[in-house]
């Protein structure tokens, strides 16, 4: 019997042994980020509008869905601009109709604001400035995405006032997470995703939509979404609405736009569109 016991007593040492272990083993959040497709670098681009460049990436066991566009900055048939903010519910597929946009997606988050005469009405939370209205004013520490007086743009951690004012446009979002290709994205919760970014030479500006399905692909992390954008060749980066707010409208094969992606089937406030710019010969 006092065999038996010691040899109990050995096996139940060994389990806390081996459960300690592994706690002890576990990698901490910093190291658990998700093994991105090997092959990012290598998907080819298809042209879906001139000067606008387009791939996917079909997921794996561990990463969803990924859609990824390139917008020639230095196209002059091309322009990036934020629509001007709905108040009432708006579909972004009309939206995108509606301004003849080659590409749509969500921009500055919003919440709902309620009022005796009209009842709830979206507003955007973070700086909004859509042809030159200033909508929003800044919200601390997020960042933004400008365009400058010359034309260039800018992802920046905030805006201040004098910028803000000379600012063609500026649609702001969360914290950047890629800022002079450094990586400071929060490894936190792992969700759909809408990030923009913009290479050293603020040439060509990238789009990144992050599916985000069920349990098992919920999406990605802020940090693990900016090495896609290191890995497309971005040194600047940001989030987007994302979450249930992310989408993305291109055309399909026959030129018609629709969905490459719907997260939660919503209305938004606030879309940055990508459209064609027709020029007097």
């Amino acid at each position: 019997m006092p065999y038996m016991l010691e040899k109990i007593g050995i096996a139940i040492a060994g389990l806390f042994l081996l459960l300690y272990a592994g706690c002890a083993g576990a990698p901490p959040p910093e190291e658990g980020l998700l093994p991105l497709p090997a092959n990012i670098e290598e998907l080819p681009w298809r042209r879906i509008a001139p000067g606008v460049d387009y791939k996917t990436h079909a997921g794996n066991r561990e990463v969803p869905q990924l859609h990824f566009l390139r917008v020639d900055l230095e196209n002059e048939n091309v322009k990036v601009s934020p629509y001007p903010p709905q108040e009432s519910e708006a579909d972004p597929l009309h939206i995108a109709k509606a301004a003849k946009a080659s590409v749509v997606i969500s921009a500055t988050p919003f919440r709902y604001v309620f009022n005796l005469l009209q009842g709830f009405r979206m507003k955007p939370v973070g700086v909004y400035k859509a042809d030159g209205v200033l909508y929003s004013q800044q919200e601390k520490e997020w960042g933004v995405l400008w365009k400058d007086p010359d034309g260039e743009l800018h992802i920046s951690d905030g805006l201040t006032r004098e910028p803000l004012k000379r600012a063609q446009w500026a649609a702001g979002g969360f914290e950047p997470i890629l800022l002079r290709g450094q990586n400071i994205g929060v490894h936190g919760e792992r969700t759909a995703r809408t990030a923009v970014g913009l290479d050293a030479a603020a040439r060509y500006f990238y789009i990144v939509v992050v599916e985000g399905k069920g349990f098992l692909h919920r999406g990605l992390t802020s940090k693990e979404t900016a090495r896609i954008f290191t890995r497309l060749g971005a040194s600047s980066a940001m989030n987007f609405d994302g979450g249930s707010s992310a989408f993305l409208v291109i055309p399909t094969g026959d030129g018609e736009l629709s969905y490459a992606y719907q997260g939660g089937h919503r209305s938004m406030a606030c879309f940055l569109l990508v459209q064609q710019v027709e020029r007097a010969d």
